[in-house]
């Protein structure tokens, strides 16, 4: 027997709980290596991940002590991407060149399961409806960077010289879906209702990092028995 709220009248014991789950991962990577010349090298690196997790609950924000009911709970299923280009040259036996490229994305959903209010309860701990709280968050990543490598010997010792340069790029867009079931949710106390709760959603944040860096170096080889990182 439940209210108008479709939560249990005699107790807490009669209600649906969840339990274990399974997590999927599927992550096919493809590695292509291509000897272009036998002074140049290419290389190519794809990782195509995908992540299912079908009930995810809300313990992160700050509710673990709530009670889910199953279609209450979150459902991710998401797509991530990696990729790589790389270019390797010696243009003389002293001095080498490598190049790379590099991006990702990453998405992190939780759907909801039904599109019911959601519907919590203060002294039962339980909480059911849709998931309250449903977002995908949208990173991605570029990175652009070489460096160059000169061999000298007979100058106080070896030197092995490096100078590189790498730029590296991150975006993040957060897409807040408003409450299904209606853009509200309900706060009980024991099947009382003592809270209706409204957000001005759905709305999008944006924030991104950009930085670029450079850099010298020389390993300083000074007999058998020295050797200088500078």
């Amino acid at each position: 027997e439940t209210n108008q709220w479709g939560l249990p009248l005699n107790g807490i014991n009669s209600v649906e709980t969840g339990g274990h789950y399974t997590t999927r991962l599927r992550i096919p990577t493809v590695k292509f290596n291509w000897q272009v010349t036998p002074n140049n090298t290419f290389v190519f690196l794809w990782q195509h991940s995908r992540k299912q997790a079908p009930h995810r609950s809300g313990a992160s924000s700050g509710v673990a002590r709530y009670r889910y009911i199953i279609e209450s709970t979150g459902n991710q299923k998401d797509p991530s991407d990696g990729r790589k280009w790389q270019w390797t040259s010696i243009l003389s036996p002293r001095l080498s060149l490598d190049l790379k490229i590099t991006d990702s994305e990453y998405v992190f959903p939780q759907y909801s399961h039904v599109e019911k209010t959601p519907i919590s309860d203060s002294a039962t701990t339980f909480i059911r409806g849709g998931f309250a709280s449903p977002f995908v968050e949208w990173r991605k990543h570029w990175d652009f960077g070489g460096t160059a490598s000169y061999f000298k010997e007979n100058l106080g010792g070896n030197h092995n010289f490096k100078v590189g340069y790498d730029l590296f790029w991150e975006s993040t867009r957060d897409y807040h879906h408003t409450y299904p079931g209606g853009g509200y949710a309900l706060t009980l106390n024991n099947g009382t209702p003592t809270q209706v709760l409204v957000r001005d959603y759905p709305y999008t944040s944006k924030n991104a990092v950009y930085h670029n860096a450079a850099f010298f170096q020389d390993k300083w080889q000074i007999g058998r028995r020295l050797t200088l990182n500078l």
